[in-house]
């Protein structure tokens, strides 16, 4: 099988990933490894890159062999696309707020940038948010909701959460303590300990800092950052209600820009 551990970014796909990892090993399924000619050489996110995933379905026994990959592929003609019953997408949202808020920082020290969180809104924050409710649309519109896990009922219930993802999987429940064990290596500390000795890398760009990439994955943490007026705006890009400059705005701080590099 292949699982694709689909999210916009700063969603959790990074934490959803390391479950279905760490559910997998403790049921001792061997995972093969994705053949380096299947990733992209201008991203590091994912395994396999999305223009090579449907070579990647094709040639690959995805029957015999077990793969694993984090993603944020959300263009229409990957998410459009009839999909073998061995492929399985698990898709997380976040309040997008708090995206916006972890992204904020995200972005500060990936660039090593001081500059308060009102100016990045404005500049950057909003047209973030656009494609992050893009991004959740499409791939609701596509698969629907039963394979979308929710960030904040997931820090609530984590144990619900792996159970869940025990099935989505098709593997035998997990016992009470290998759940626990499941939980406590994928804990935020956890990874950014696994980060900081080098033991997992999720944000290449990052360098030496690649721990500090993982931060305190905090729910309503926005409140610290937004005014009524940032809240306002934020409630309309949720629901794609968007201007056609700002549309337009988008496409050039995103779309082109990705194309360009």
């Amino acid at each position: 099988m292949l699982v694709i551990c689909n999210g916009a970014f700063k969603s959790g796909s990074t934490w959803i990933h390391a479950l279905v990892n760490s559910i997998i090993q403790a049921r001792s399924i061997p995972l093969a490894a994705v053949p380096s000619a299947y990733s992209s050489g201008q991203s590091q996110v994912s395994l396999i890159a999305e223009s090579r995933l449907a070579d990647f379905i094709h040639a690959e026994d995805i029957q015999k062999n077990h793969y694993v990959t984090k993603a944020h592929f959300f263009k229409e003609s990957t998410l459009a696309r009839s999909y073998p019953k061995d492929v399985i997408f698990i898709f997380i949202e976040r309040d997008i707020r708090d995206a916006i808020v972890s992204h904020y920082h995200h972005f500060m020290a990936n660039n090593n940038l001081k500059f308060g969180f009102r100016p990045y809104y404005w500049l950057i924050g909003r047209y973030k948010a656009y494609e992050i409710s893009l991004f959740n649309h499409r791939c609701r519109q596509y698969f629907g909701d039963s394979n979308f896990f929710s960030y904040e009922m997931m820090k609530a219930d984590p144990v619900s959460a792996v159970r869940r993802l025990s099935k989505i999987l098709g593997v035998e429940q997990l016992t009470d303590a290998e759940i626990d064990s499941v939980i406590a290596e994928t804990s935020l500390e956890s990874m950014r300990a696994k980060a900081k000795a080098g033991k997992i890398i999720y944000y290449h760009s990052a360098g030496d800092r690649h721990s500090e990439m993982f931060r305190k994955g905090a729910v309503g943490e926005y409140k610290d950052y937004f005014d009524s007026k940032m809240l306002r705006d934020i409630a309309a890009a949720a629901e794609l209600r968007f201007s056609a400059l700002n549309k337009y705005i988008y496409q050039v701080l995103f779309t082109y820009r990705r194309a360009l590099r």
